[in-house]
């Protein structure tokens, strides 16, 4: 089953009253952001192989999503949502390709910037709504995108809004 970045958001705003694991099925799952991820070849090897396996067993199944950045015990957006730290999605979906035997092709999208492909635009504002974050962490999201070019600023303070390149 493929989930679309409007059913991810829905299911997103359903932590205000439910964990992540509440809403898990044989079709989605949620994974906390690991910063080991991030630290040297062998947490890079970790990461790959897990999404890899998760793959795998999606596969076997009816297909799936496994939404990353996401605490899987916790009620509240704002608490549960942690947001990933460095990834590349390339060599994510390349990685996971050249770890399964049959290959196997994975689709891979920021739910956020998705929202920025159907609007045109994101401010502060619906950050702070869609991800359930506060308006320091939301700025803290806008400002890493920026900064990785994912993202371009328009405007400044209240009146930024922020498209894709």
């Amino acid at each position: 089953m493929r989930y679309s970045a409007d059913q991810i958001g829905s299911l997103l705003a359903r932590l205000d009253t439910h964990p992540a694991s509440a809403l898990e099925t044989e079709t989605l799952e949620f994974k906390e952001w690991s910063r080991e991820w991030e630290h040297g070849e062998s947490g890079r090897r970790k990461f790959y192989r897990m999404l890899a396996e998760y793959a795998v067993c999606f596969a076997n199944h009816r297909g799936g999503a496994l939404v990353l950045g996401v605490k899987e015990r916790v009620k509240g957006r704002a608490q549960a949502i942690t947001g990933c730290g460095v990834y590349n999605l390339h060599e994510l979906r390349a990685r996971v390709y050249d770890l399964t035997d049959p290959h196997i092709l994975v689709e891979a999208e920021e739910v956020f910037l998705a929202y920025v492909r159907q609007y045109g635009a994101i401010t502060n504002r619906i950050t702070r709504e869609l991800l359930g974050v506060s308006s320091f962490q939301a700025s803290r999201i806008l400002k890493r995108l920026t900064t990785e070019g994912k993202l371009c600023k328009e405007g400044t303070y209240k009146n930024a809004a922020y498209r894709l390149p």
